[in-house]
């Protein structure tokens, strides 16, 4: 699961605003497990059809984040969704048990920081 988050952050001292997912690697040693995957297959997409993938934040907390997932055929007039889905992953350390989220990267998937709300969940959708 390489890709590059983008999110807009306003506050006077912001945190990272794109996060690639080899830093999270190197630099805080974390990585993203998968737990839980789900596809609707609602129609075929063909050989050489050209598809897009939309996809977005639907849940996180400081130990889980839940991406949702649209794929449609670029090449129909309306953009036909050929399948919705979701996967479900857990932020691990080096030693493979889980971890938390570090603070300064929580808005970048839509977690608060207030104080008392480390396990609250907040849902959001990147844009």
């Amino acid at each position: 699961m390489r890709r590059v988050f983008h999110r807009r952050v306003g506050r006077a001292v912001a945190p990272p605003t794109v996060l690639r997912y080899r830093d999270l690697e190197s630099v805080e040693q974390l990585r993203l497990a998968v737990v839980e995957v789900n596809c609707r297959y609602l129609t075929p997409a063909r050989y050489d059809d050209e598809v897009i993938v939309k996809t977005w934040v639907e849940e996180a907390h400081p130990r889980m984040v839940r991406f949702g997932y649209e794929i449609r055929n670029s090449e129909s007039e309306a953009g036909m969704v050929l399948a919705t889905g979701h996967t479900k992953h857990i932020f691990l350390g080096p030693d493979m048990k889980p971890r938390k989220l570090p603070e300064p990267y929580r808005p970048i998937f839509g977690i608060s920081l207030q104080r008392g709300s480390d396990d609250n969940i907040d849902v959001a959708a990147f844009g």
